[in-house]
């Protein structure tokens, strides 16, 4: 059976509808049968090109903007049914991927990541800068060759606060997250600025060495674009439950998927905390279950860098389009 992807750069199910993707597109005798639409849109259907949203461009509480949106949320399904149910065209006609970078035009692919992908690796550096502002510590194209560690307490009693009012309409407020990376519970990892666009098509992973004076932590992760003015906000998220047995050896983060131009003047900037309440539970710093545990401990946490175990984030890029 056909499947039709339809995915959201900024929705917050977006990784788990790329999972699904990858995973079927993984099996020989169904890859054939994925198609991916993906484009810069939150669970909501806000769109990256109408931000800042105001009240003429809000579909939840402007009824023209409502009829603007339906044709597009809906057209895309109505076409591919139009070929595989009732016969309206030719199935080698419909693109397997099409996708849609922030701001840019609609592309084509035979297959995501798009053909010429390749993997931009950055790695955690300055780590002792980390928790001192937003600015923080380093994303460098190479490795700091002496090993260093970043130092936090995660305090149940003030956990970090999370930035997005409703997860699943990004977009509708996308916040500032600067404020809360200059937290001394947060780290943040800052590159250099562009002095070329970068184009992000594909995943995105960090892959974080850790450890906790705690039998267990937790690692929220984000990604976001640092624009001139120093606003922060966030491209995409990510989180992981980490046991003792997995300290100090680079544990995988998935933040997903995106299709993102970071344009000349911006940065790139990595945030790690422990907590991000109450868009997730918490950890109450002790090896209670965190849905039943009624109070918390606070405890230290540690991100290494450098040598060959040190964290580093990947990503995929694409020679910029003309």
């Amino acid at each position: 059976m056909p499947a039709l992807h339809g995915v959201g750069w900024f929705d917050n199910v977006m990784p788990y509808s790329m999972a699904d993707y990858a995973a079927l597109t993984a099996l020989p005798e169904r890859a054939a049968l994925q198609y991916l639409y993906a484009e810069p849109v939150d669970h909501e259907n806000y769109r990256l090109e109408d931000v800042p949203i105001t009240a003429e461009n809000d579909h939840d509480s402007n009824e023209a903007a409502m009829e603007r949106l339906i044709p597009r949320l809906v057209g895309p399904g109505l076409d591919f049914f139009d070929v595989f149910l009732r016969g309206r065209g030719r199935p080698e006609d419909v693109p397997r991927v099409r996708w849609r970078t922030g701001h840019r035009d609609w592309v084509k692919s035979p297959e995501w990541p798009p053909p010429g992908a390749r993997t931009l690796r950055l790695h955690l550096a300055a780590p002792d800068r980390a928790a001192l502002d937003a600015e923080g510590g380093v994303l460098a194209p190479t490795a700091e060759t002496t090993t260093g560690r970043a130092v936090w307490t995660h305090d149940p009693a003030r956990l970090v606060p999370s930035a997005t009012r409703d997860p699943f309409a990004l977009l509708r407020d996308w916040p500032d997250e600067s404020e809360l990376e200059g937290r001394p519970d947060v780290l943040t990892f800052t590159s250099d600025e562009r002095l070329a666009p970068l184009e992000m098509a594909g995943p995105v992973a960090a892959r974080l060495a850790l450890g906790s004076d705690c039998e267990s932590m937790h690692v929220h992760v984000k990604l976001l674009d640092v624009a001139p003015d120093g606003a922060a906000r966030m491209l995409l998220r990510g989180q992981a439950f980490v046991p003792r047995s997995a300290y100090g050896a680079p544990v995988r983060v998935d933040l997903g998927h995106t299709a993102y131009l970071l344009t000349p003047g911006h940065r790139l900037r990595l945030h790690v905390a422990s907590s991000d309440f109450p868009l997730y539970v918490w950890h109450p710093g002790t090896g209670e279950d965190p849905w039943w545990a009624k109070e918390g401990t606070p405890n230290e946490q540690m991100l290494m860098t450098g040598g060959d175990r040190g964290s580093r984030l990947d990503l995929t890029v694409l020679e910029v389009r003309q």
